[in-house]
């Protein structure tokens, strides 16, 4: 026994003479002092108690408290592995700090379900078991770290009665009880780093897996994992588990419709597996088409079976929300879309942006938006779909109307000046502007959003589209006449621009329906912004019936208005053939512009004039205002205009027979209608030079014009292409002039 007690102490080598009593006693007391210091040193620098209670049970028995693993579990084979591997390798390399992975993500999106997963996996390493902590964070009542200690003390043989208080008393202990075993905590729904700090171990035998849905960033040490949604293969192969391969194979389509809708949240799919489970009768199709047919107001409630709910799960993230994040969150969801502009924030909060990007802050952390990009001055955010509903249905139920009114109100003031922005970006517009007056901006929530306008007008459209519509709708919805009309003119410059046609026509609908009937002056600007749009769009006639409604409210307009209004429907009439009329509202408009300055419009007028001109014959006339018009409108750098006055001169040269000087206008006008997407345009021009090109004898250059002008127009399912295609079968002699026939 000596022999043995000396190897355990280090103290005594060998076995000593014992033969005498007294030396006997000496050597037992010199031992067990010995040992007893040995241990009393250990504890102390280890952070335990160096007088520990002599009555707890040391041989408490193996402790495992882990939540069943699921058996369907799916995916996350990356974020298993760097668990798995952080807490071998701590073992293995002997670390002085304990592993602590803290894994954080949305409600739903199965962080407990990794936790527990990756605790089953690792329980080889832990001999003597594990804990599972769920400290109800997200809950109404949270539990209190100092009684949750006070259980976890009695679970590791500690006698209740001689629990110490306090909660920095508890922990000590609580480390100490552990500091001697090799167990692994699972500690899940925490809030904060504060919450939890207590239950992290004070030696690398043990470790440690937190589960949150906010981030635990001030955790030291922890190495963190943001727990992302289901990829779509993984979501149909969860739901496939849950609900049968085979029933699942008898629909794909109603597969991904589900899939899509449940936006790869594992809860939600759980959700939907359960309803699958309990209704066989029930079909894919039927499920699918009922997710999709509910109005998005109500789309979370049908995520609900049994005791799951996607609900319940966010509103313990929406709960703790303070009142003005609170508020922000469900206003971020007005616009209906799942991404939106950081720019946006401070126009809805009406508050400057550092305020506003704490707001986002708290936000992010709840798990109730995510990042899209963090790039200076064009940061972009994103609602999970499911979030997206459930932030509509609070908007519904918790904001007032006048509030969700005003909120609209500020969006729409503030696209109208971003709308203006983007007129002078694009510096190819052409058009007739006559801005409506916009209220102050607020200060600095202005600025912010103008980075990626200034530099990419057009992606900034492409971003921004989405909302700007929605914002119209809503203005519309609510009676705002005065915001369309703001909003609805400005776009209509923007689709001068190349904007989408169906974005505009869409925009200038809501716009005159919801215009009061006795605002005259509105109402006429509405008509004439889309007269002036239609026009350019090569729709005359369409045109011609919003400019008869402007000029029945003539009266309503100023003189510079009217002008624009001449100018324009002296146009639209030319291009129908009305041509006394049309010289009449050209010749009235001109000296209005002449007098204002506007060397704009006065090179239109003076170019419409012109192409008149050719009409009536007046050939050599309309050459000569053509020619002044092509160097006025080169000189303006108006593509547009430009491109017009060379087509237009390029025939009226060809009605002279001067195929040369006609040719190069039509090869000139080439590339700026390419670039201005005038491909009906383009094709006349080439089939006008074509025919031109094979009658001056030009027979390759002319039917390769031809042939470019032929496949434009089967672009457009144009009759046009039919004739020239019959034309291009012709003999070359049937091409050539009279004279050409008959060998003169």
């Amino acid at each position: 026994m000596l022999a043995t007690l000396a190897a355990g102490t280090g103290a005594v080598v060998g076995v000593p003479d014992v033969s005498h009593p007294i030396r006997w006693i000496s050597v037992v007391a010199c031992a067990v002092c010995t040992g007893v210091l040995a241990a009393w040193q250990w504890r102390r620098d280890s952070g335990g108690d160096p007088n520990p209670q002599p009555d707890v049970d040391e041989d408490s028995a193996t402790i495992f408290q882990l939540p069943r693993d699921v058996p369907d579990f799916i995916g996350r084979r990356d974020e298993l592995d760097r668990i798995t591997q952080l807490v071998e390798q701590a073992r293995d390399d002997n670390w002085t700090a304990v592993p602590v992975v803290a894994v954080s993500g949305q409600g739903g999106v199965g962080k407990t379900t990794l936790a527990v997963r990756a605790a089953h996996l690792l329980r080889p390493h832990f001999r003597d078991g594990q804990l599972y902590i769920d400290l109800r964070g997200s809950d109404d009542n949270p539990l209190d770290p100092e009684h949750v200690l006070a259980e976890l003390l009695v679970d590791l043989g500690v006698d209740p009665s001689v629990i110490p208080n306090g909660l920095e008393e508890r922990a000590r202990r609580y480390r100490d009880r552990l500091a001697v075993r090799s167990m692994l905590i699972v500690i899940d729904n925490a809030v904060s780093e504060h919450q939890v700090r207590p239950f992290i171990p004070g030696l690398p035998c043990c470790a440690a897996i937190v589960a949150s849905r906010r981030p635990l960033s001030g955790l030291e040490g922890a190495t963190q994992i943001k727990l992302k949604v289901l990829e779509e293969a993984a979501t149909v192969e969860l739901l496939s588990r849950i609900a049968g391969t085979d029933r699942l194979a008898a629909d794909p389509h109603a597969v991904s419709t589900i899939t899509e809708l449940s936006g790869g949240l594992p809860l939600a799919i759980r959700i939907v597996g359960g309803k699958l489970i309990r209704r066989e009768s029930v079909t894919l199709q039927a499920v699918a088409q009922n997710l999709r047919d509910e109005h998005q107001r109500l789309m979370v409630e049908k995520f609900k079976v049994g005791d799951l709910e996607v609900r319940a799960s966010l509103m313990l993230s929406y709960r703790p929300l303070a009142t003005h994040v609170a508020k922000t969150f469900r206003l971020l969801s007005i616009l209906d879309s799942a991404e939106f502009s950081g720019v946006l924030v401070p126009i809805l909060m009406a508050s400057a942006p550092a305020a506003s990007e704490r707001v986002i802050e708290e936000l992010l952390d709840a798990q109730l938006l995510e990042l899209v990009n963090d790039i200076p001055g064009q940061t972009r955010y994103r609602f999970h779909d499911l979030v997206l509903a459930f932030a509509r249905e609070r908007l519904a139920e918790d904001e007032p109307e006048e509030e969700q009114r005003t909120a609209v109100r500020r969006v729409a003031h503030a696209y109208a000046r971003w709308l203006d922005l983007l007129d002078t970006q694009l510096v190819t517009v052409d058009v007739r502007r006559l801005p409506t007056p916009l209220p102050p901006s607020p200060p600095g929530a202005q600025d912010a959003g103008t980075t990626i306008l200034r530099r990419d007008p057009l992606e900034w459209w492409r971003l921004e589209q989405g909302a700007v519509l929605q914002t119209l709708e809503l203005a519309a919805a609510s009676g705002m006449a005065e915001e369309l009309w703001m909003v609805a003119e400005r776009l209509s410059v923007c689709a001068l621009s190349r904007v989408d046609w169906d974005d505009w026509h869409r925009a200038i609908s809501l716009a005159i329906a919801t215009a009061p009937h006795n605002a005259h002056h509105m109402r006429a600007r509405l008509h004439l912004r889309a007269a002036d749009v239609l026009t350019l769009q090569e729709q005359p006639p369409a045109a011609i019936e919003h400019l008869r409604e402007c000029d029945a409210r003539r009266e309503h307009l100023d003189d510079y208005e009217r002008a624009t209004l001449d100018l324009v429907l002296g146009y639209a009439l030319l291009e129908t053939g009305a041509v006394a009329e049309s010289e009449a509202r050209l010749v009235a408009c001109l000296p209005v512009f002449d007098a204002a300055g506007d060397e704009h419009r006065s090179a239109e007028a003076r170019c419409d004039l012109a192409v008149l001109l050719r009409h009536q014959g007046r050939t050599m006339e309309a050459i000569s205002g053509l020619e002044q018009c092509v160097t006025a409108f080169r000189a303006q750098q108006r593509e547009n205009w430009l491109a017009f006055a060379l087509v237009n001169l390029g025939h009226t040269y060809l009605s002279v027979g001067d195929v040369e000087s006609g040719t190069r206008c039509f090869i000139d006008s080439l590339p700026l209608l390419e670039r201005l997407d005038k491909r009906l345009w383009t094709a006349s021009s080439l089939s006008e030079m074509g025919t031109a090109l094979v009658a001056a004898g030009e027979y390759a250059l002319g039917r390769r014009a031809l042939r470019r002008s032929c496949v434009i127009y089967d672009m457009f399912g144009h009759p046009r292409a039919g004739e020239i295609r019959r034309t291009l079968r012709r003999p070359h002699t049937w091409l050539r002039p009279p004279w050409r026939r008959t060998g003169r």
